[in-house]
Protein backbone atom coordinates (compact mmCIF):
# COMPACT_ATOMS: atom_id res chain seq x y z
CA UNK A 1 0.00 0.00 0.00
CA UNK A 2 1.23 3.39 -1.03
CA UNK A 3 0.83 6.80 0.84
CA UNK A 4 1.33 10.09 0.51
CA UNK A 5 2.02 13.11 2.31
CA UNK A 6 1.23 16.67 0.83
CA UNK A 7 1.75 20.34 2.33
CA UNK A 8 2.34 23.41 2.06
CA UNK A 9 3.70 26.15 3.96
CA UNK A 10 3.30 30.00 3.41
CA UNK A 11 5.28 32.49 5.09
CA UNK A 12 5.16 35.93 5.49
CA UNK A 13 8.16 38.58 4.20
CA UNK A 14 9.48 39.24 7.44
CA UNK A 15 10.04 35.02 8.38
CA UNK A 16 11.07 34.60 4.96
CA UNK A 17 14.44 35.26 6.13
CA UNK A 18 14.47 33.25 8.72
CA UNK A 19 12.54 30.10 6.85
CA UNK A 20 14.89 27.29 5.68
CA UNK A 21 13.58 24.23 4.10
CA UNK A 22 12.25 21.18 6.10
CA UNK A 23 10.79 18.22 5.59
CA UNK A 24 7.00 17.59 7.35
CA UNK A 25 7.12 15.67 10.63
CA UNK A 26 5.01 13.24 9.25
CA UNK A 27 6.62 10.95 6.29
CA UNK A 28 5.51 8.09 4.37
CA UNK A 29 7.74 5.30 5.38
CA UNK A 30 10.19 4.32 3.20
CA UNK A 31 9.45 7.63 0.94
CA UNK A 32 10.43 7.14 -2.66
CA UNK A 33 9.61 10.12 -4.13
CA UNK A 34 10.04 13.77 -3.23
CA UNK A 35 8.78 16.93 -5.37
CA UNK A 36 9.21 19.95 -3.75
CA UNK A 37 8.04 23.42 -5.80
CA UNK A 38 8.95 26.98 -4.25
CA UNK A 39 8.71 30.26 -5.23
CA UNK A 40 11.07 32.57 -6.78
CA UNK A 41 12.29 33.92 -3.23
CA UNK A 42 13.57 30.17 -2.40
CA UNK A 43 15.07 29.46 -5.45
CA UNK A 44 18.65 30.16 -4.83
CA UNK A 45 18.48 27.01 -2.19
CA UNK A 46 17.27 24.72 -4.89
CA UNK A 47 20.86 23.35 -5.34
CA UNK A 48 21.95 19.23 -5.59
CA UNK A 49 24.35 20.35 -3.02
CA UNK A 50 21.58 21.48 -0.60
CA UNK A 51 19.07 18.78 -1.48
CA UNK A 52 21.07 16.06 -1.77
CA UNK A 53 20.17 14.49 1.83
CA UNK A 54 16.40 14.84 1.15
CA UNK A 55 17.36 11.65 -1.17
CA UNK A 56 18.42 9.79 2.05
CA UNK A 57 21.66 8.37 -0.15
CA UNK A 58 20.37 7.78 -3.11
CA UNK A 59 17.43 5.91 -2.14
CA UNK A 60 14.58 8.16 -2.60
CA UNK A 61 13.92 10.75 -6.20
CA UNK A 62 14.15 14.52 -5.57
CA UNK A 63 12.63 16.98 -7.81
CA UNK A 64 12.44 20.45 -6.61
CA UNK A 65 11.13 23.45 -9.15
CA UNK A 66 10.58 27.44 -8.51
CA UNK A 67 6.66 28.32 -9.67
CA UNK A 68 5.51 31.61 -9.20
CA UNK A 69 3.27 31.25 -5.94
CA UNK A 70 1.43 29.09 -3.65
CA UNK A 71 -1.97 28.45 -4.79
CA UNK A 72 -4.95 29.66 -2.71
CA UNK A 73 -5.34 33.13 -0.71
CA UNK A 74 -3.24 33.79 2.90
CA UNK A 75 -4.19 37.06 3.80
CA UNK A 76 -1.50 37.20 6.14
CA UNK A 77 1.32 36.17 3.27
CA UNK A 78 0.17 38.55 0.39
CA UNK A 79 -3.04 39.17 0.32
CA UNK A 80 -6.14 37.96 -1.83
CA UNK A 81 -5.34 39.67 -4.65
CA UNK A 82 -1.45 39.16 -4.32
CA UNK A 83 1.40 36.13 -4.64
CA UNK A 84 1.88 33.88 -1.54
CA UNK A 85 5.42 33.23 -0.89
CA UNK A 86 6.63 29.52 0.55
CA UNK A 87 7.03 26.17 -0.67
CA UNK A 88 4.86 23.02 -1.16
CA UNK A 89 5.77 19.41 -0.61
CA UNK A 90 4.53 16.24 -2.19
CA UNK A 91 6.35 12.68 -0.58
CA UNK A 92 5.03 9.11 -1.58
CA UNK A 93 6.44 5.91 -0.87
CA UNK A 94 5.95 5.01 -4.32
CA UNK A 95 8.22 5.44 -7.31
CA UNK A 96 6.90 8.94 -9.64
CA UNK A 97 8.56 8.37 -13.33
CA UNK A 98 9.65 11.90 -14.14
CA UNK A 99 10.74 13.09 -17.78
CA UNK A 100 13.15 15.83 -17.98
CA UNK A 101 13.81 18.08 -21.16
CA UNK A 102 17.54 17.57 -22.58
CA UNK A 103 19.67 20.04 -21.61
CA UNK A 104 21.08 23.20 -23.52
CA UNK A 105 24.36 23.41 -25.08
CA UNK A 106 25.19 25.45 -22.04
CA UNK A 107 24.55 22.69 -19.55
CA UNK A 108 21.34 23.94 -18.63
CA UNK A 109 17.70 22.84 -18.69
CA UNK A 110 14.99 23.25 -21.68
CA UNK A 111 12.18 23.05 -19.43
CA UNK A 112 9.41 26.14 -19.03
CA UNK A 113 7.02 23.95 -17.50
CA UNK A 114 5.54 21.37 -15.47
CA UNK A 115 2.94 18.80 -16.01
CA UNK A 116 1.62 16.66 -13.68
CA UNK A 117 -0.50 13.93 -14.91
CA UNK A 118 -3.34 11.92 -12.83
CA UNK A 119 -5.11 9.23 -14.41
CA UNK A 120 -6.97 10.92 -17.47
CA UNK A 121 -6.23 14.22 -15.87
CA UNK A 122 -3.61 16.65 -17.12
CA UNK A 123 -2.19 20.26 -15.55
CA UNK A 124 0.34 21.90 -17.33
CA UNK A 125 1.69 24.76 -15.03
CA UNK A 126 4.53 27.52 -16.52
CA UNK A 127 7.94 27.99 -14.26
CA UNK A 128 8.81 30.79 -12.54
CA UNK A 129 11.15 33.61 -14.20
CA UNK A 130 14.22 33.07 -11.89
CA UNK A 131 16.46 34.86 -13.63
CA UNK A 132 17.34 37.94 -11.40
CA UNK A 133 17.25 35.17 -8.28
CA UNK A 134 19.42 32.41 -9.79
CA UNK A 135 21.45 33.62 -13.13
CA UNK A 136 18.75 31.59 -15.10
CA UNK A 137 15.53 31.42 -17.30
CA UNK A 138 13.73 28.71 -14.91
CA UNK A 139 15.19 26.86 -12.21
CA UNK A 140 14.71 22.66 -11.60
CA UNK A 141 16.77 20.07 -9.94
CA UNK A 142 16.15 16.74 -10.55
CA UNK A 143 18.30 13.92 -8.41
CA UNK A 144 17.80 10.35 -9.11
CA UNK A 145 17.62 7.66 -7.24
CA UNK A 146 20.98 5.76 -7.64
CA UNK A 147 19.32 2.48 -6.76
CA UNK A 148 17.09 3.58 -10.11
CA UNK A 149 20.01 4.61 -12.54
CA UNK A 150 22.01 1.30 -13.06
CA UNK A 151 19.74 -1.41 -13.33
CA UNK A 152 21.58 -4.41 -12.42
CA UNK A 153 19.48 -6.74 -13.59
CA UNK A 154 21.49 -10.31 -14.19
CA UNK A 155 23.71 -12.60 -12.26
CA UNK A 156 27.22 -13.67 -13.46
CA UNK A 157 27.91 -16.76 -15.23
CA UNK A 158 30.46 -18.96 -14.02
CA UNK A 159 33.79 -17.04 -15.35
CA UNK A 160 32.37 -13.30 -15.70
CA UNK A 161 33.84 -11.39 -12.70
CA UNK A 162 31.79 -8.25 -10.85
CA UNK A 163 33.14 -5.96 -12.74
CA UNK A 164 32.36 -6.66 -15.99
CA UNK A 165 28.53 -7.39 -14.58
CA UNK A 166 28.57 -3.65 -13.88
CA UNK A 167 29.70 -2.79 -16.62
CA UNK A 168 26.97 -5.20 -18.71
CA UNK A 169 24.71 -2.93 -16.58
CA UNK A 170 25.99 0.21 -18.17
CA UNK A 171 25.52 -0.79 -21.31
CA UNK A 172 21.81 -1.63 -20.56
CA UNK A 173 21.30 1.52 -19.18
CA UNK A 174 22.78 3.00 -21.92
CA UNK A 175 20.98 1.57 -24.56
CA UNK A 176 17.40 2.43 -22.78
CA UNK A 177 18.40 5.97 -22.77
CA UNK A 178 19.74 5.55 -26.78
CA UNK A 179 16.63 4.26 -27.23
CA UNK A 180 14.49 6.98 -25.27
CA UNK A 181 16.36 9.84 -27.55
CA UNK A 182 15.21 7.75 -30.76
CA UNK A 183 11.12 7.78 -29.70
CA UNK A 184 11.62 11.57 -29.14
CA UNK A 185 13.77 11.83 -32.45
CA UNK A 186 10.73 10.19 -34.40
CA UNK A 187 8.03 11.71 -32.41
CA UNK A 188 9.81 15.08 -33.99
CA UNK A 189 10.26 13.87 -37.39
CA UNK A 190 6.70 12.68 -37.52
CA UNK A 191 5.13 15.89 -35.99
CA UNK A 192 7.15 17.98 -38.92
CA UNK A 193 6.50 15.04 -41.74
CA UNK A 194 2.48 15.86 -40.66
CA UNK A 195 2.18 12.02 -40.12
CA UNK A 196 2.18 12.44 -36.22
CA UNK A 197 -0.20 15.51 -34.64
CA UNK A 198 2.14 18.41 -33.50
CA UNK A 199 2.68 18.73 -30.00
CA UNK A 200 0.86 21.75 -28.30
CA UNK A 201 2.86 24.76 -27.31
CA UNK A 202 2.20 24.27 -23.27
CA UNK A 203 3.85 20.48 -24.22
CA UNK A 204 6.96 21.47 -25.43
CA UNK A 205 10.11 21.76 -23.50
CA UNK A 206 7.90 20.67 -20.34
CA UNK A 207 8.57 18.20 -17.16
CA UNK A 208 6.12 15.42 -16.92
CA UNK A 209 5.34 14.03 -13.95
CA UNK A 210 3.27 10.85 -13.60
CA UNK A 211 1.36 10.91 -9.94
CA UNK A 212 0.30 7.52 -8.33
CA UNK A 213 -3.31 7.17 -8.73
CA UNK A 214 -3.25 5.43 -5.72
CA UNK A 215 -4.74 8.59 -3.87
CA UNK A 216 -7.06 9.68 -6.22
CA UNK A 217 -10.94 8.98 -6.19
CA UNK A 218 -11.92 6.22 -9.20
CA UNK A 219 -13.55 9.12 -10.73
CA UNK A 220 -11.73 12.17 -10.81
CA UNK A 221 -13.50 15.58 -11.40
CA UNK A 222 -11.76 18.83 -11.22
CA UNK A 223 -12.98 21.40 -9.19
CA UNK A 224 -12.73 25.21 -10.89
CA UNK A 225 -13.61 28.68 -9.10
CA UNK A 226 -12.61 31.95 -11.64
CA UNK A 227 -13.59 35.28 -9.95
CA UNK A 228 -15.45 36.34 -12.97
CA UNK A 229 -18.68 38.62 -13.18
CA UNK A 230 -20.61 38.18 -16.04
CA UNK A 231 -21.47 41.90 -17.86
CA UNK A 232 -23.56 39.99 -20.81
CA UNK A 233 -25.80 37.20 -21.45
CA UNK A 234 -24.92 34.67 -23.83
CA UNK A 235 -25.48 35.37 -27.51
CA UNK A 236 -25.25 33.02 -30.52
CA UNK A 237 -22.08 33.89 -32.64
CA UNK A 238 -23.13 34.88 -35.80
CA UNK A 239 -19.86 35.29 -38.24
CA UNK A 240 -16.38 35.23 -37.08
CA UNK A 241 -13.17 33.23 -37.99
CA UNK A 242 -10.07 32.03 -36.45
CA UNK A 243 -9.67 33.69 -33.27
CA UNK A 244 -11.63 37.00 -34.54
CA UNK A 245 -15.11 37.36 -33.17
CA UNK A 246 -17.47 39.30 -35.69
CA UNK A 247 -21.13 39.11 -35.10
CA UNK A 248 -23.49 38.11 -31.84
CA UNK A 249 -26.91 37.59 -31.86
CA UNK A 250 -28.74 40.49 -30.19
CA UNK A 251 -31.61 40.99 -28.04
CA UNK A 252 -34.05 40.94 -30.60
CA UNK A 253 -32.58 38.04 -32.38
CA UNK A 254 -30.42 40.04 -35.40
CA UNK A 255 -27.09 40.27 -35.65
CA UNK A 256 -24.80 43.04 -34.27
CA UNK A 257 -21.54 43.92 -33.95
CA UNK A 258 -19.60 41.57 -31.26
CA UNK A 259 -18.57 44.37 -29.67
CA UNK A 260 -21.46 46.75 -29.10
CA UNK A 261 -23.15 44.94 -26.04
CA UNK A 262 -19.82 44.74 -24.84
CA UNK A 263 -18.62 48.44 -24.55
CA UNK A 264 -22.40 48.97 -23.06
CA UNK A 265 -21.53 46.72 -20.37
CA UNK A 266 -18.18 47.62 -19.72
CA UNK A 267 -19.38 51.45 -19.26
CA UNK A 268 -21.72 50.71 -17.04
CA UNK A 269 -19.49 48.56 -14.58
CA UNK A 270 -16.31 50.41 -14.55
CA UNK A 271 -16.33 51.68 -10.83
CA UNK A 272 -14.91 55.14 -10.53
CA UNK A 273 -11.94 54.55 -8.21
CA UNK A 274 -10.75 52.19 -11.11
CA UNK A 275 -7.24 53.18 -11.66
CA UNK A 276 -5.96 50.47 -13.80
CA UNK A 277 -6.67 48.70 -16.78
CA UNK A 278 -10.21 45.92 -16.99
CA UNK A 279 -9.22 42.53 -17.71
CA UNK A 280 -12.29 40.77 -19.86
CA UNK A 281 -12.58 37.25 -20.69
CA UNK A 282 -15.41 35.66 -23.06
CA UNK A 283 -16.63 32.08 -22.33
CA UNK A 284 -17.48 30.13 -25.43
CA UNK A 285 -19.55 27.29 -25.27
CA UNK A 286 -20.79 25.13 -28.21
CA UNK A 287 -24.48 25.28 -27.32
CA UNK A 288 -26.30 27.84 -25.05
CA UNK A 289 -25.13 27.37 -21.63
CA UNK A 290 -27.61 26.93 -18.52
CA UNK A 291 -27.00 28.85 -15.18
CA UNK A 292 -25.87 25.91 -12.85
CA UNK A 293 -22.57 24.77 -15.40
CA UNK A 294 -19.40 25.75 -14.33
CA UNK A 295 -17.91 28.33 -15.79
CA UNK A 296 -14.75 26.44 -16.74
CA UNK A 297 -15.45 22.66 -16.46
CA UNK A 298 -18.70 22.12 -18.55
CA UNK A 299 -18.32 19.83 -21.17
CA UNK A 300 -16.50 22.21 -24.39
CA UNK A 301 -16.27 25.64 -22.57
CA UNK A 302 -13.56 27.57 -22.81
CA UNK A 303 -12.16 30.71 -21.63
CA UNK A 304 -10.62 33.22 -23.74
CA UNK A 305 -9.23 36.72 -22.49
CA UNK A 306 -10.18 39.31 -24.90
CA UNK A 307 -7.27 41.35 -26.13
CA UNK A 308 -8.63 44.15 -28.17
CA UNK A 309 -11.63 45.67 -30.05
CA UNK A 310 -14.65 47.37 -30.23
CA UNK A 311 -15.50 50.67 -32.27
CA UNK A 312 -14.05 50.87 -35.24
CA UNK A 313 -15.87 51.05 -39.09
CA UNK A 314 -16.66 50.04 -42.40
CA UNK A 315 -15.55 45.77 -42.71
CA UNK A 316 -13.94 46.28 -39.10
CA UNK A 317 -16.56 47.52 -36.64
CA UNK A 318 -17.50 45.90 -33.90
CA UNK A 319 -14.89 42.78 -34.08
CA UNK A 320 -12.99 41.62 -30.98
CA UNK A 321 -9.70 39.48 -31.00
CA UNK A 322 -9.57 37.01 -28.64
CA UNK A 323 -6.35 35.27 -27.18
CA UNK A 324 -5.38 32.20 -29.32
CA UNK A 325 -3.98 31.18 -26.66
CA UNK A 326 -1.06 28.88 -28.58
CA UNK A 327 1.18 29.43 -31.32
CA UNK A 328 -0.15 25.95 -32.75
CA UNK A 329 -3.69 27.78 -33.10
CA UNK A 330 -2.12 30.44 -34.88
CA UNK A 331 -0.68 28.40 -37.04
CA UNK A 332 -3.81 25.89 -37.86
CA UNK A 333 -6.12 29.12 -38.16
CA UNK A 334 -3.91 30.80 -41.56
CA UNK A 335 -3.62 27.44 -42.75
CA UNK A 336 -7.26 26.83 -42.54
CA UNK A 337 -8.41 29.88 -43.07
CA UNK A 338 -10.86 29.00 -45.81
CA UNK A 339 -12.40 26.46 -43.88
CA UNK A 340 -13.25 28.59 -40.85
CA UNK A 341 -11.60 26.56 -38.59
CA UNK A 342 -10.42 28.39 -34.87
CA UNK A 343 -11.42 29.09 -31.58
CA UNK A 344 -14.69 30.79 -32.83
CA UNK A 345 -17.33 29.15 -34.04
CA UNK A 346 -20.35 29.94 -35.86
CA UNK A 347 -23.22 28.34 -34.00
CA UNK A 348 -21.69 28.39 -30.59
CA UNK A 349 -22.17 30.84 -28.18
CA UNK A 350 -20.42 33.55 -26.02
CA UNK A 351 -20.83 35.90 -22.81
CA UNK A 352 -18.25 38.28 -21.67
CA UNK A 353 -16.90 38.47 -18.05
CA UNK A 354 -14.73 41.17 -15.62
CA UNK A 355 -12.21 39.59 -13.70
CA UNK A 356 -13.02 41.14 -9.99
CA UNK A 357 -10.40 41.20 -7.35
CA UNK A 358 -10.27 37.98 -5.07
CA UNK A 359 -9.09 34.52 -4.35
CA UNK A 360 -9.64 31.11 -5.83
CA UNK A 361 -12.46 30.70 -3.59
CA UNK A 362 -12.49 28.89 -0.12
CA UNK A 363 -9.05 28.38 1.17
CA UNK A 364 -10.13 26.01 3.31
CA UNK A 365 -9.69 22.98 0.00
CA UNK A 366 -7.50 20.76 0.17
CA UNK A 367 -5.71 18.13 -2.56
CA UNK A 368 -3.56 19.57 -5.72
CA UNK A 369 -4.45 23.22 -6.74
CA UNK A 370 -3.35 24.90 -9.66
CA UNK A 371 -3.83 28.54 -10.31
CA UNK A 372 -3.35 32.12 -11.68
CA UNK A 373 -2.09 35.21 -10.13
CA UNK A 374 -2.23 38.94 -11.50
CA UNK A 375 1.25 39.49 -13.25
CA UNK A 376 3.82 42.00 -10.83
CA UNK A 377 2.58 45.16 -12.65
CA UNK A 378 -1.04 44.59 -11.74
CA UNK A 379 -0.36 43.79 -8.26
CA UNK A 380 -2.27 45.44 -5.63
CA UNK A 381 -0.23 46.80 -2.86
CA UNK A 382 -1.76 44.96 0.81
CA UNK A 383 1.08 44.67 2.91
CA UNK A 384 -0.49 46.70 5.51
CA UNK A 385 -1.38 45.13 8.53
CA UNK A 386 0.32 42.36 11.01
CA UNK A 387 2.77 39.64 9.37
CA UNK A 388 2.62 36.40 10.37
CA UNK A 389 4.94 33.61 10.92
CA UNK A 390 4.73 30.53 8.64
CA UNK A 391 1.71 28.95 8.33
CA UNK A 392 1.50 25.44 7.22
CA UNK A 393 -1.38 23.72 5.96
CA UNK A 394 -1.20 19.71 5.20
CA UNK A 395 -3.30 18.07 2.51
CA UNK A 396 -2.28 20.71 0.09
CA UNK A 397 0.03 20.72 -3.20
CA UNK A 398 0.66 22.89 -6.01
CA UNK A 399 1.34 26.27 -7.57
CA UNK A 400 -0.10 29.18 -9.58
CA UNK A 401 1.17 30.99 -12.84
CA UNK A 402 0.85 34.97 -13.60
CA UNK A 403 0.53 32.70 -17.13
CA UNK A 404 -1.94 30.78 -16.05
CA UNK A 405 -2.39 26.89 -16.05
CA UNK A 406 -3.63 24.50 -18.80
CA UNK A 407 -6.45 21.36 -17.55
CA UNK A 408 -5.80 19.23 -20.83
CA UNK A 409 -5.78 21.73 -23.96
CA UNK A 410 -8.04 24.13 -22.15
CA UNK A 411 -5.84 27.12 -20.42
CA UNK A 412 -7.51 28.76 -17.52
CA UNK A 413 -5.66 32.21 -16.85
CA UNK A 414 -8.28 33.79 -14.78
CA UNK A 415 -6.09 35.97 -12.02
CA UNK A 416 -6.99 34.66 -8.91
CA UNK A 417 -8.94 31.48 -10.02
CA UNK A 418 -8.26 28.20 -9.31
CA UNK A 419 -8.75 24.29 -10.16
CA UNK A 420 -8.10 21.99 -8.05
CA UNK A 421 -8.34 17.90 -7.65
CA UNK A 422 -9.06 15.99 -4.04
CA UNK A 423 -6.12 13.63 -2.85
CA UNK A 424 -6.82 10.59 -0.55
CA UNK A 425 -3.93 10.88 2.30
Amino acid sequence: MTTIKITASFTSPSAWKRTRLALPVTLPSPPKSIILLTTPHFAGELAKEGLGFFSGGGACHVFAAAIDSLPGAQPSTGGATGRTRGYSWLITSQSIPITIPPTTAAGTTSAKSLSFSLRSKKFTLPLANTLFHTGFRTTIVHIPAKENEIPVTIEAAEGVSPKEVEEFAHAQQDIKEAWEELGELMKLVGQRSGIAPPAKDHEKDCVDIILPSAHLPADIGVDAHLPLKQLTFPRRIEAGMGNILKQTSSETGTPQGASRELEKAVLNYIPPSLSGGLSIFARLTPHSPTAHENLFTAPGARIHRVLSGGGGWGSKAGLLSLDPQSETRVQGFAENFESGEGVVKVGGYVQFFVAEQGSGGDDSRRGLIFGCVPKAEELVDERGGREEEEVGIDGLFGGASEEGVWVGDRKMDVPGGVVSVPVIE
